[in-house]
């Protein structure tokens, strides 16, 4: 009986079995003892069809990954994973909300693993451990996770004003600090300016090849208001674009700034 070998207990079962012949009036007998053990019925396994997810590190990363129990018993399955320093990793099995779930010989359940990175985990590959437990058996599997990196960035001045001040026809500098906020490098960081009509503002970089995450470069700009000008507040906004995938920009920032046209004292 298939049905009560394949559910039958721990211990080797029995069968007999007898093949007679026949020839005339010729006869012939033989038996036959099958033990079958449960332990050799089947494998239990652990597989997924995405071991490795790319994102940012403001992603929650989640795998499903199924357990198969090829045994020929039913199995008490748990799971748990573990991640690098901060990170926050959970497992969850789709039968049951407990700790462990029963999963019927020949039979299969998802174990959930999801995985959140913390908000300055760096650019790179990272893997989460998987240990599921199925009876006596235990079962490792190793997930990959591939950071990406986050974008950002601010501009400042070397003294947190936004204001600067000059006389109408004339240059004046102003120092603009270029910040990566970002978990990632910034590359060919572009800087550019709204100014009045007439006005001009440039830079003594006006490419900057590269800023590592958390480091910042300062850049002179030099605003210089049209000789027409009169006295008064006007608005110079300076703009930095770091070049991305596909023609894309990876990050932006502004920085609106009043400049004072001071009178000329010709």
């Amino acid at each position: 009986d298939r049905r009560k070998l394949l559910e039958g207990p721990r211990e080797p079962t029995e069968a007999n079995l007898r093949v007679e012949a026949t020839s005339g009036g010729e006869r012939a007998t033989l038996a036959i003892k099958v033990l079958v053990s449960a332990e050799v019925a089947g494998d239990i396994t652990l597989s997924t069809t995405s071991p490795t997810l790319t994102g940012s590190s403001d992603t929650n990363f989640s795998f499903d990954l199924t357990l198969q129990n090829g045994s020929a018993q039913d199995q008490t399955v748990s799971a748990t994973a573990t991640g690098p320093a901060g990170w926050k990793v959970e497992t969850k099995l789709a039968a049951a909300q407990a700790a462990s779930t029963v999963v019927k010989a020949g039979s299969s359940t998802t174990i959930t693993v999801t995985a959140t990175p913390p908000p300055d985990a760096p650019a790179g590959q990272t893997e989460i451990d998987v240990t599921a437990k199925a009876g006596t058996k235990t079962i490792q599997a190793k997930l990959g996770v591939e950071i990406t990196g986050t974008f950002t960035m601010t501009l400042s001045t070397p003294n947190q004003l936004v204001s600067a001040r000059g006389a109408a026809g004339s240059g004046t500098t102003q120092p603009i600090v270029v910040k990566n906020t970002g978990t990632g490098p910034l590359t060919n960081v572009k800087m550019t300016a709204t100014q009045p009509t007439k006005w001009t503002v440039t830079f003594d970089q006006e490419t900057i090849p590269a800023i590592p995450a958390g480091q910042e470069v300062t850049v002179t700009a030099t605003i210089t208001p049209t000789g027409e000008a009169v006295t008064g507040d006007y608005q110079v906004t300076i703009k930095a674009t770091a070049a991305g995938e596909n023609g894309a920009s990876a990050a932006e920032a502004d920085l609106p700034m009043t400049f004072t046209v001071e009178t000329s004292p010709i």
